[in-house]
């Protein structure tokens, strides 16, 4: 949030672990040519099964996970890793054959992911290089960051746009998980494959295609920066209507500090990022979903419909209406097919009854001595239209 605003200058002040403290952990990983990201895993040391209710797990943008001191674990590797790259390779026709380069840090579990898969060579980087070729420490994480951040500010302004009664302290006392999970996929998805494949230059230099210097990088952060400190400046208060560029770089620079287990303690009575049902070990961790059904999707169809109108009736430039248009019905073309799969199934269903046997007779079947045997059913009257021609 930034050390010279008002909500953390206000929320430092007060007893044991600072909620703002609290803090989420991401493991993200690319492949060097850029075109393939991993979905973040996300590690919390919580369910937020209440930020998350309704929802499928399985169809959020961030691989969810959760334990009390919010670590990885090599569940990562197998279920989250493996597939999703066995499906890219598959997708390109590639052999399955993996490197994978991580960190050699003890979150990692690194016994654990030796030898963990006969397609899958795991080389931890040596102690201390991390900073220097590391992919990730080249530019990749500050942009992932800077995008977050930029998602946060904007998320925030047009809270505050939209309630004269929403303050900046108010707002970050009301984001959630789920709000979280929702700016880190939109961060993850804004970073772009030439940031990520100009970042492998350092450990794999002939991997990189057009090299543009780490310049570009940089560039493309400092405009995201500039981006910040425009949004920022538009919301009112100490802190941030002079934040500054030195202000978004610590912010961008900032490390979370692990909380001790008193910490954890402490949170746990304040009710930080915990209720009662989530702290409770009798009660289920996954929340029941409810199916999202067509009939809906008609009624979201209607009002685009009545906002494409509306548009092309009062802007004069209808170059913008088109557009808008275009990428709204694009947007929405998972919907347009899961309704046209619902009424698809629809007739079948029709057809189906319409053309259950109602005759019963004797049918030959075939028997195990090879010779055809008959099954005993009845003949009902069934109605026919008369023929246009006969056959003597």
């Amino acid at each position: 949030m930034g050390k010279r605003t008002y909500v953390t200058q206000m929320a430092s002040k007060a007893p044991g672990f600072k909620s703002f403290q609290d803090y989420v952990t991401l493991l993200l990983c690319t492949n060097a040519k850029g075109d393939f990201k991993c979905k973040p895993l996300m590690m919390y040391r919580a369910p937020g099964s209440q930020a998350l209710k309704g929802k499928s797990v399985n169809h959020i943008p961030v691989h969810w996970r959760w334990n009390k001191k919010a670590r990885m674990t090599s569940d990562w590797f197998h279920s989250c890793f493996i597939p999703e790259v066995e499906y890219y390779l598959q997708g390109r026709n590639l052999a399955f054959k993996i490197l994978l380069i991580l960190d050699n840090a003890p979150v990692h579990c690194c016994e654990e992911l030796k030898n963990a898969h006969p397609n899958v060579e795991v080389l931890f980087m040596p102690p201390t290089t991390t900073s220097l070729i590391q992919p990730l420490d080249q530019g990749i994480i500050k942009a992932f960051k800077a995008h977050y951040t930029r998602e946060l500010y904007s998320k925030a302004f047009e809270a505050l746009k939209t309630s004269k009664e929403t303050t900046m302290m108010v707002y970050w006392k009301s984001v959630t998980i789920r709000n979280v999970i929702d700016y880190v996929g939109t961060a993850w998805d804004n970073i772009k494959q030439a940031t990520i494949n100009n970042c492998w230059k350092n450990i794999w230099p002939d991997c990189v295609e057009n090299f543009e210097g780490f310049e570009g990088v940089t560039e493309s952060i400092k405009n995201s920066v500039k981006n910040i400190m425009h949004i920022t400046w538009q919301i009112s208060g100490e802190g941030f209507d002079d934040m500054r560029e030195e202000d978004v770089e610590e912010i961008l620079a900032e490390k979370a500090i692990e909380p001790t287990n008193e910490d954890l303690d402490e949170m746990a009575k304040q009710g930080v990022g915990v209720s009662d049902d989530e702290d409770n070990e009798s009660q289920p961790k996954s929340p029941g979903i409810v199916p999202l059904t067509a009939a809906k999707i008609p009624e979201w169809n209607s009002a685009l419909e009545k906002i494409f109108n509306d548009m092309e009736e009062c802007d004069p430039m209808l170059d913008h209406s088109l557009k808008f248009k275009r990428l709204t019905s694009s947007a929405f073309a998972p919907y347009a097919e899961m309704l046209k799969d619902s009424r698809q199934k629809a007739k079948q269903t029709g057809l189906t009854q319409i053309l259950e046997p109602v005759w019963k007779g004797k049918l030959p079947t075939p028997s195990a001595s090879g010779e055809s045997q008959t099954s005993e059913v009845e003949l009902t009257d069934v109605n026919l239209p008369p023929s246009s021609s006969s056959a003597e």
